[in-house]
């Protein structure tokens, strides 16, 4: 993509490696999750396995988002503006919308029902991240007809509102659930995140690099992930709060995009490995969009892979199982792609015979 869950069809722009490697990463941190939780329902609070990877996964594809889509050289007026969301909505929503609707029959499940509930389900990724390009396309034409200086302050003021009016509101309703907003305010300031540091990329791939930074990094990321199971001190419940909703999410997302960055020339050199994450990383709304079908019920095996005693069976297993959901979903997608209709539609193939 170069942008999270976006179709790869094009080869204009140049791939960064360690972006698509990082994106290939974080979609089998996803599917391992899942199978975890739709496959062995083995997920608990006190899930260690579980909970090291969830601090930082979905924070992790907001941000990376986030970083891809700004662009600093664009020129916004009310044309682009509707143009680009068109095209965010072809790509993002009408794949959301039929996917949700085949799992529903697949799976017998009453999809209208459903949505009015909690909007498209497993599939709310797509639909939240089209919301999120919806705010920063209408900030960026809102700078564009008064002044580009405001861009950062209206993205920060953004970034501040979504997330109080998250843990604020809490009342759910039709539109707040149709709307996913449930999703959205909680996540945005990371998407938002990923714009600003990429608006000011040098300085941020200063810090990014600089030891002193990565050792503060990884030693607030164990130690907030330690806090989350001895807080046992004054205002603990408040500080733990704070950690979970933001700090150790921030953390942990930093302490993967520093270690990529500063592993770029191993990704640039197309090794196996590297081929190997890349491509999933350019395939991710294709994994995202068909995994699901492919996890399998594994209830039976929780006894065997208990959280607490048998950790690394689990890491072991679940990365495992992940790793050949992907590889289905992949043979799969490259099936449905053979058609260019469906590749443009369902997996945002860009097209000259499907063109915008």
């Amino acid at each position: 993509m170069v942008e999270q869950l976006q179709g790869s069809g094009s080869t204009s722009k140049k791939r960064i490696e360690y972006i698509d490697a990082m994106r290939g990463f974080t979609m089998l941190l996803v599917v391992f999750g899942h199978v975890l939780t739709h496959g062995l329902n083995n997920y608990s609070e006190g899930s260690v396995v579980y909970s090291f990877f969830q601090t930082f996964r979905m924070p992790m594809f907001f941000f990376i988002s986030g970083y891809i889509a700004y662009k600093a050289t664009e020129y916004w007026d009310f044309d682009f503006y509707k143009k680009n969301l068109r095209k965010k909505a072809i790509i993002q929503l009408v794949p959301t919308v039929f996917f949700f609707i085949l799992y529903g029959v697949v799976f017998r499940i009453n999809f209208v029902s459903a949505f009015l509930k909690e909007g498209v389900g497993i599939y709310w990724f797509c639909q939240t991240l089209f919301e999120m390009f919806l705010i920063y396309y209408t900030i960026q034409l809102i700078c564009k007809y008064t002044s580009e200086k405001l861009f950062t302050w209206l993205i920060l003021l953004a970034m501040v509102v979504t997330k109080v009016v998250g843990l604020v509101y809490r009342t759910h309703g039709i539109l707040y659930d149709t709307l996913l907003l449930y999703r959205l305010l909680p996540y945005f300031m990371y998407f938002a995140l990923g714009l600003l540091c990429k608006k000011y990329n040098d300085l941020f791939l200063r810090l990014m690099k600089n030891d002193a930074v990565k050792a503060f990094l990884i030693l607030l990321f164990f130690f907030l992930f330690i806090f989350k199971y001895h807080h046992n001190i004054p205002y603990g419940k408040n500080l733990l709060y704070l950690s979970d909703h933001l700090l150790i999410r921030v953390a942990g997302l930093f302490c993967v995009f520093s270690f990529f960055l500063c592993h770029s020339d191993f990704f640039a050199r197309n090794g196996k490995v590297s081929q190997t994450m890349q491509f999933v990383g350019r395939r991710t709304l294709d994994i995202y969009l068909l995994h699901y079908f492919f996890i399998p019920d594994l209830a039976c095996c929780n006894e065997f892979l208990s959280t607490d005693t048998r950790a690394v069976l689990e890491l072991l297993f679940g990365f495992g199982l992940a790793a050949l959901i992907i590889a289905v979903s992949l043979l799969c997608s490259a099936f449905i792609r053979n058609s260019e209709f469906l590749g443009h539609y369902l997996f945002g193939v860009k097209s000259d015979k499907y063109s915008y």
